[in-house]
């Protein structure tokens, strides 16, 4: 077995950036790029 020693944290920053369709979260079921995972139906008056 290793013994394994916290030594301390690393903070490391980057800039990401998507070049095809990303869905962070899970679903039950599938869906296609672009699909609507998570609708929202809006007022047509008040926006």
């Amino acid at each position: 077995m290793n013994d394994f020693k916290f030594e301390g944290k690393y903070i490391i920053k980057a800039d990401i950036r998507c070049k095809t369709g990303l869905h962070i979260g899970g679903t039950e079921e599938g869906f296609e790029i672009g699909g609507i995972d998570n609708p929202v139906i809006k007022d047509p008056i008040t926006g």
